[in-house]
């Protein structure tokens, strides 16, 4: 029990001390790649538009590409994670390309309305938000070993005396907000099962996933959903025997990686194509992906593909429900 305390206080840690990295001095490998110093770096690319677009005081050379993304808690092992990604791009186009961590949504949608980022890998959810009134350029769908749907769980403490979703009126579902897998689907699947959302449970809003089963685990929440594969490896965080599963959300899609307008089309396809290359077999594809631990591919996409996301969200985020307080998340993850 210790050893487990232990690694969850060191999770927490990690989550603290990713913030600090951000929010202080932008380290150098993260401006550069990797022997800049040595070597000249790669060539501007060729229709890329000098911007003004500056992020967290990161000005955009002329000529410079940008592939952002929004952080979902641990920052520096997210960047560890997609710098391959970018450094392979870089390699396969020819471009120079440099990847930047947008921290909050709004932050992430001025980016790419401004044009500072010209590429971005968002969450499932975001993507149909910034869809509205932006006209984003879809270039593919990531893939995890094949597949690019993926569902979560439904969560509870074995002593809750919670042994259905049916019997989850009158409790408290810890959730993440905006989280398509984990928020709107599990909602979707109690109202299959006759709980209503919006009147039968109390809806909090907490941090990462994993944080939300933390406090399941610690019975500061009666139940909470985290996706299939955040489960399967959850003993490394959190006693598991404790807990058990009651339900499962149907699939919804992986998170997609789109351009933002007016991007040259030729630079649009180059990464596409460099992209949808990237498939087992290929010499770049096993250290590329090796350390990455949401997705190892990525295939052609529609924007129809994501009818199935705006319907959950229509249904279930457009609106604060009763117990559920709109606005800023609660503080979760943490020991008394």
């Amino acid at each position: 029990m210790e050893d487990l305390m232990g690694r969850a206080a060191f999770a927490r840690f990690l989550t603290v001390c990713s913030l600090l990295w951000v929010f202080g001095p932008s380290p150098a490998w993260s401006q550069q790649t990797e022997g800049a110093s040595k070597a000249p770096g790669p060539p501007a690319a060729a229709g890329a538009k000098k911007t003004e677009a500056k992020d967290e005081g990161w000005p955009k050379e002329p000529g410079e590409l940008v592939f952002g993304y929004l952080s979902r808690g641990v920052v520096v092992e997210e960047f560890k994670e997609l710098k391959p990604l970018v450094d392979y791009l870089r390699k396969a186009t020819g471009m120079k390309i440099q990847l930047r961590t947008g921290l909050t949504f709004e932050k992430v949608f001025d980016n790419i309305k401004n044009g500072y980022y010209d590429f971005a890998y968002v969450a499932t959810a975001q993507y149909a938000k910034i869809r509205k009134t932006v006209d984003v350029h879809l270039v593919g769908i990531t893939t995890k070993d094949g597949k690019d749907k993926f569902a979560a769980v439904v969560v509870v403490r074995k002593d809750s005396g919670i042994n259905a979703i049916a019997d989850l009126k009158g409790k408290t579902f810890l959730t993440t907000k905006g989280g398509l897998a984990v928020h709107p689907a599990p909602m979707d699947l109690m109202e299959k099962n006759g709980v209503n959302p919006k009147t039968d449970i109390k809806i909090k809003f907490g941090s990462a996933p994993i944080n939300c089963l933390m406090d399941v685990a610690d019975r500061k929440a009666d139940v909470t959903a985290v996706p299939k594969g955040l489960w399967a490896k959850a003993e490394k965080m959190v006693k598991k025997e404790d807990l058990k599963v009651i339900g499962e959300t149907e699939p919804v899609p992986q998170l997609p990686i789109i351009a933002r307008p007016g991007l040259d089309p030729e630079l649009v396809k180059k990464v596409q194509d460099a992209l949808f290359a990237l498939k087992p077999g290929h010499p770049d594809y096993e250290a590329v992906y090796k350390n990455n631990k949401n997705f190892n591919g990525v295939v052609p996409s529609k924007d129809s593909d994501f009818d199935q996301t705006r319907r959950l969200m229509a249904k279930w985020m457009n609106e604060p429900f009763p117990g559920m307080a709109p606005g800023k998340p609660i503080k979760t993850g943490k020991k008394k």
